[in-house]
């Protein structure tokens, strides 16, 4: 995943500012996590950043002096800020990549390091530029069945994903939320082998405060092959009103199949990113 071979380098620091420069605030992916008594002089340094390297200037405001993006940084960063449409895809262990649109203007940011990101423009639309970016490993369908978690399971996926839990701590926090003995041994062999997981979502603003749109998620669990995460309705027997996380084993031709429709704008949900 990766669409930059130059551009534009920012700091998360330095395109917060370049937001606040334009009475915006900034996406929450590039919240720098300063506090609000720090954020003034962190805003501060990274102004003097984009001055310094020609992304900023200072202009006459009402005969105070003020700082304002240049004329190419803020083509630049407006898809970003303020965009009609948004793709987003997390890899980890990777990194992360948003192709933002507005006024048929796309810039792709990819974050290759903690806290940098690279910046490129390219022809839009978003979703067409983002399908070029999303790989899917090649793999035939693992020759299993789903695998349908628990409440408490599929809270605690992610963070199984992230801490790397071997397959004997991973069965027994199955059993113990409620699956049978085979499924917790079917389900800890398949996410100990996980070498990553993705998710894609893609928004495009359908209203006023208003944005259709969805998400396509799965993991690449190496020998057991991919496995997408989809919500589905419960079962009538339950007595839940709760959908249900199930991890499909599928080939990567029905994952591209999904990112195809999720991309062309097909079965979207409606609600805010």
């Amino acid at each position: 995943m990766s669409a930059v071979s130059g551009g534009t380098v920012l700091s998360v620091d330095e395109l917060a500012a370049a937001a606040r420069t334009l009475g915006l605030a900034p996406p929450a992916m590039f919240h720098s996590g300063w506090s609000d008594d720090d954020r003034p002089v962190a805003d501060t340094v990274a102004l003097k950043c984009l001055l310094a390297r020609g992304l900023a200037q200072v202009r006459d405001e009402n005969g105070r002096p003020a700082v304002g993006l240049t004329t190419e940084a803020r083509a630049l960063l407006t898809p970003l800020l303020t965009p009609t449409a948004v793709v987003s895809v997390e890899t980890a262990p990777r990194g992360r990549l948003v192709v933002a649109e507005v006024a048929e203007t796309v810039t792709v940011a990819e974050e290759r390091q903690p806290s940098l990101w690279y910046l490129t423009t390219e022809p839009g639309p978003a979703e067409s530029v983002a399908a070029e970016l999303v790989p899917v490993r090649a793999t035939p369908p693992a020759a299993q069945e789903p695998l349908a978690l628990t409440p408490g399971l599929s809270a605690r996926l992610d963070h199984h994903l992230l801490a790397g839990d071997g397959a004997d701590a991973l069965a027994r926090t199955a059993r113990r939320s409620g699956m049978s003995t085979s499924d917790a041994d079917r389900f800890a062999l398949v996410v100990a082998a996980v070498e990553a997981t993705t998710a894609v979502s893609a928004w495009r603003r359908s209203g006023p405060d208003q944005w259709a749109g969805g998400t396509v998620r799965w993991l690449d669990a190496g020998p057991y092959g991919l496995w997408m995460r989809q919500n589905e309705p419960p079962d009538d027997c339950d007595g839940s009103d709760e959908d249900v996380e199930v991890l499909l084993p599928v080939p990567a031709t029905d994952v591209e199949a999904a990112l195809r429709s999720l991309l062309r704008a097909e079965h979207l949900t409606v609600a805010r990113p």
